[in-house]
């Protein structure tokens, strides 16, 4: 990973130097999801841990650049900034945060509607699933570093083992080389098993990241269209009210106009009959 860095870093310096205009700023959905994930790769992560910043930003960069969303590397170390920010937010304001299992979808709704008795934008706490996992993965990668860093300083006295020379000795050439053989195979079956559940599992992470973002999408398009569809209906009862009112102000008015008008001629008539 660290060659890998290292081998690209020119090539990213020279696409951060050039027209940095042509750049979106903005992230889409899909683009957030995809960049918390390359960051939470077991390569990634190291380099992180070894502060090497800049140089991973570069690599996520040109991650996100091979699969068309065209960011800078001093963009994605900003938007994981803003991220951080937007997590430590929103756990000001809900301090259990870290204990809620965002996995499930009942969970989400009520946080969702926690966040928005609380004043929290909804652009806030879009992405805090993948945003808790890849905090939760830093902070566990922490924790391992400092307890190797404590263990490490500490006397191990070695212990020698003796070998059985009765069960060590091979039985015949044949027995031999079929171990032999065994032990090459065990590694390259294990090394696809996991390269196999590792492919499915990311596969199923973007499934559940759509998925998720799918279901976000669609609560806050619901929750919209009744407010809108409050709205109209307080608008029009306030329009009828209004209406009702007018006609009121009105027909009061024209039966003042009628009793001022019947007074009037009943003064000149009067005068009349005076003269």
């Amino acid at each position: 990973m660290n060659n890998l860095l290292g081998s690209k870093f020119l090539s990213s310096e020279v696409l951060t130097v050039s027209d940095k205009r042509c750049r979106n700023p903005n992230w889409t959905d899909h683009e957030i999801v995809r960049f918390l994930e390359i960051l939470q790769e077991e390569d990634t992560m190291k380099d992180l841990m070894a502060q090497r910043n800049k140089q991973v930003f570069c690599y996520v960069a040109q991650r996100l650049c091979s699969e068309g969303a065209n960011k800078t590397w001093d963009q994605c170390r900003i938007k994981l900034k803003n991220l951080k920010s937007q997590y430590r937010y929103v756990k000001d304001r809900v301090p259990n945060l870290d204990i809620l299992d965002l996995e499930d979808e009942k969970v989400v709704k009520k946080l969702i509607l926690d966040c928005q008795g609380r004043g929290i934008s909804s652009a806030s706490i879009k992405h805090l699933k993948y945003l808790k996992k890849f905090i939760c993965k830093q902070n566990l990668l922490e924790e391992g570093d400092e307890t190797i860093s404590y263990y490490g300083t500490t006397s191990v006295t070695p212990t020698i083992i003796e070998d059985d020379p009765i069960s060590s000795s091979p039985s015949s050439p044949k027995d031999t080389s079929n171990g032999t053989d065994n032990a090459d195979e065990e590694p390259k079956t294990k090394k696809r098993k996991c390269d196999s559940n590792s492919m499915s599992s990311v596969q199923g992470e973007i499934q559940n990241a759509y998925r998720f973002i799918e279901n976000f999408n669609k609560d806050m398009m619901e929750q919209f269209m009744e407010q809108q569809r409050k709205s109209q209906s307080s608008f029009l009862r306030w329009e009828q009210e209004r209406f009702r009112l007018e006609q009121q102000a009105m027909e009061r008015w024209r039966q003042e106009a009628r009793d001022h008008e019947k007074t009037a001629l009943w003064h000149v008539l009067s005068c009349n009959d005076s003269v």
